[in-house]
């Protein structure tokens, strides 16, 4: 069964959508089909919804690799970790991860994630193939 899921569009980069659902306490972070990424575009965008999370309370994220076809670079993976998902990993509730269709940017992502492993404390992080898949795994209690 589908699940309904209304969001709004609250942001968007040249590398991302980002949509809100307060109903679910979730955002979800689509990232578009990109090959290059912006560093400092990307960084800017990261921690205004950093802020955004921690004003807001939010408590689930799916973040939608699918069509990510970039590659992080080393400096950009440490500075997620230390700068976004050290925060992300305490305060959220579920993090779900779609994977990347492009299996070099998947090893990327997953190399950032588990430098932030480091500073979980609290979020439990699952991939899934699909948002749907993901959504019924948020939604579990």
């Amino acid at each position: 069964m589908e699940v309904a899921l209304e969001k709004k569009l609250i942001r968007e980069s040249p590398n991302t959508l980002i949509f809100y659902s307060p109903e679910y306490s979730l955002i979800i972070i689509e990232f578009k089909e990109a090959i290059t990424l912006d560093e400092l575009t990307y960084k800017k965008n990261a921690l205004a919804l950093l802020d955004f999370i921690r004003r807001e309370n939010i408590k689930n994220l799916i973040c939608n690799t699918l069509k990510f076809n970039a590659v992080f670079s080393a400096s950009l993976e440490e500075w997620i970790a230390e700068n976004i998902n050290q925060y992300l990993v305490q305060i959220m509730d579920k993090i779900a991860l779609i994977e990347s269709q492009n299996p070099i940017s998947q090893l990327s992502l997953q190399s950032y994630i588990e430098k932030s492993n480091k500073y979980r404390t609290k979020a439990e992080e699952k991939f899934f193939a699909d948002e749907q898949s993901a959504l019924k795994w948020i939604l579990q209690e």
